[in-house]
């Protein structure tokens, strides 16, 4: 069993309140995004932070119970789906696979631990609306082809109705992929 290590309230909701962003967060305090996650909450539910203070930076949670990020697999994507950095929004990547938790990404130059804001752009076919997302690189295979590159990303940060956008993108793969 993983000893809790003890963060002072106060301490971290004054970080919060100044604007710093999960990342910095988990690396000062030495919290996993899911860690983190439950750092927040524990805020919300002591009425120490309020939860829309929080919108965009915590997972929500469905009846009650917590959202499970870790447990969904990875849907593999075999329509064009596109993504794009924002800070380089002509440059474009296809998703190649998908979870709530991360993201595989063929054509979009990243490098280890580099953070992108990140648009995903379902094609009109799959009827689905343009969501974002920030999501850390975990890995990236080499080439000399930028066409080439194969990335993976963890999500690190999600607005709510973005993950609605992302859940109603995995459940249309798992449709039509039956």
């Amino acid at each position: 069993m993983v000893a809790e290590r003890e963060i002072r309230a106060k301490e971290i909701v004054t970080d919060i309140l100044s604007g710093i962003g999960d990342n910095d967060l988990m690396q000062k305090y030495r919290l996993t995004f899911r860690g983190l996650q439950s750092v927040f909450r524990k805020l919300v539910d002591s009425n120490i932070i309020d939860a829309e203070f929080l919108q965009g930076r915590l997972v929500p949670e469905l009846n009650g119970e917590k959202t499970v990020i870790a447990r969904s697999p990875r849907k593999e994507i075999y329509v064009p789906l596109p993504v794009h950095d924002l800070a380089n929004p002509d440059v474009q990547g296809m998703v190649i696979n998908i979870s709530e938790r991360g993201l595989g990404v063929k054509g979009l130059k990243a490098e280890v631990d580099e953070e992108k804001k990140l648009s995903i752009k379902p094609d009109k076919f799959l009827q689905l609306r343009s969501f974002r997302l920030k999501a850390k690189c975990r890995w990236v295979t080499s080439s000399d082809d930028a066409e080439e590159i194969v990335a993976g990303f963890e999500i690190t940060s999600i607005g709510h109705e973005e993950l609605q956008e992302l859940r109603n993108l995995i459940e249309t793969l798992e449709y039509m992929y039956r």
